[in-house]
């Protein structure tokens, strides 16, 4: 693809901590430039990376001015907002009234409970899950060193063979005596 035709690349991370040190506002916007020169030459500004910090969000409902004070006061106060009390700054714009909305039912004590209860039945399955993994990991394990041992007496019995007899063997490696004839043939 020609590099003229490269569409902007903006990536944006909503944070609830703090990234950026010695800084007080809650948006900064970084580019590409060059390291060498610390010139910004324009030719690659086709990646932008946004922090939004939402701790250092300090407005309150009268200053918001734009689409990015409207979405940092909704994460910041979306607990505190209901569907039937949505603040005059919100109102205008569709997809914060649907967030609005999303979060309510959220909110909803039959839905949380709802929610809640799915939450907890996936972490008992997963736990189950883990818990028979590791059952069968152990269990697999005492097998294969129950197999170990054994073959570790029948290659012991298997040398000593032509040095003592079938009972002897029997004695040294705890084998049967049955187990040493069989051997044997």
């Amino acid at each position: 693809m020609m590099f003229r035709e490269l569409k902007k690349t903006i990536s944006i991370n909503i944070l609830d901590f703090n990234v950026v040190p010695k800084r007080e506002e809650f948006h900064n916007r970084y580019r590409i430039m060059n390291v060498a020169t610390g010139d910004d030459d324009c030719l690659h500004d086709m990646f932008e990376l946004h922090y939004v910090e939402l701790r250092k969000f300090r407005k309150n409902y009268d200053e918001i001015a734009t689409a990015l004070d409207r979405w940092s006061m909704f994460f910041t106060h979306a607990h505190e907002i209901k569907r039937d009390k949505i603040p005059k700054q919100f109102l205008a714009d569709r997809e914060i009234i649907k967030a609005i909305n999303a979060v309510d039912r959220m909110f909803d004590e039959e839905e949380r409970n709802i929610y809640e209860v799915r939450m907890q039945s996936l972490a008992d399955v997963t736990n189950k899950i883990a818990s028979a993994k590791a059952e069968g990991l152990e269990k697999g394990r005492e097998e294969g060193l129950e197999l170990g041992r054994y073959q570790e007496k029948l290659t012991i019995a298997h040398s000593l063979l032509s040095l003592l007899d079938d009972k002897g063997i029997a004695d040294v490696t705890g084998l049967s005596v049955k187990q040493v004839q069989n051997l044997r043939k």
